[in-house]
Parts: structure tokens; C-alpha cells; sequence
């Protein structure tokens, strides 16, 4: 059981920063940034078949300016709050930081940075999701070195 549980542990996985254009958008957010850091927090409760967690990014402005981060962000996950991080994201360090304005809707997920960021500059931002997880979900990872 606990292993399937892990298993589902990759659905956080998704929250990624892809760069593939979508054919239906003119500009993609994405492409904007480059994410240098990835640090992934899980809790998994095998009794309520819950998987809660936090992601963390550290990216750097590519871009000319960026005044939101979209990310992608698959159901069946939740999120629950969108932090900006203070400091340089470490593995054991709290993500501690003011809370971010953010929407969900079906894949994507768009924060809106407090203040603009322009070339060069670093984004930290935690991002707090949850899921309940049930048998039978087929899981695709793919891993990307680019």
C-alpha cells in the first residue's frame, strides 16, 4: 500500500515548467523563465488516501520582465496557497514567506508577482498542494535534462 502511496507521489510531479508552446497561445508565460531549483515536500496519509505537500521553485528571469509565473498544474491536485519565498531555497529550511495571489484553472497554474520582475532577477515561490488519490490512476513520468 505505502509504496502505491509513493507512487502517487509523482502526481506532484506535474507542477513543472514546461516550455512547449501551446498551439492555442499567442505568448507563453513560460518561456520566460528558467527554473534552477526544485525542492519537493510530501506527506502521504495511507489511511485517508490523502498526499499533501509543497513545492518549491527558484527560477531566473530570462525575459525581458515577468509580472506572473505559470506553471503546470494537473488535476487532481489542489492548491491551497502560493508563497513568495524570502531567501534561497534550502533543504531544510522553513518555506516561510507573504502569500501570493494565484489562479487555478484545469492545467494551469498563474501567480501573480508582487512586484515586477525583469531580466536576471530570481523568483522563489512555494507552491501547497493536496489530492486524494485513488487506485487504478495511471501515472506517466517524464524526466527532461534540457
Amino acid at each position: 500500500m505505502m509504496g502505491r502511496m509513493l507512487t502517487h507521489a509523482a502526481l506532484f510531479l506535474g507542477l513543472t515548467a514546461s516550455t512547449v508552446l501551446p498551439a492555442n497561445q499567442a505568448e507563453d508565460l513560460r518561456t520566460l523563465y528558467d527554473v534552477e531549483t526544485y525542492r519537493l515536500d510530501l506527506a502521504v496519509d495511507p489511511s485517508s488516501r490523502t498526499l499533501t505537500g509543497t513545492v518549491a521553485i527558484e527560477a531566473k528571469v530570462v525575459g525581458p520582465a515577468l509580472s506572473r509565473l505559470v506553471l503546470d498544474l494537473k488535476p487532481p491536485l489542489v492548491v491551497q496557497s502560493v508563497t513568495q519565498l524570502g531567501k534561497t531555497i534550502e533543504p531544510q529550511d522553513p518555506l516561510a514567506g507573504s502569500p501570493l495571489a494565484f489562479e487555478h484553472k484545469a492545467a494551469s497554474l498563474s501567480i501573480l508577482m508582487e512586484d515586477g520582475k525583469k531580466r536576471g532577477d530570481v523568483v522563489r515561490v512555494a507552491v501547497t498542494c493536496s489530492s486524494t488519490v485513488s487506485m487504478g490512476i495511471v501515472l506517466r513520468v517524464r524526466t527532461c535534462l534540457c
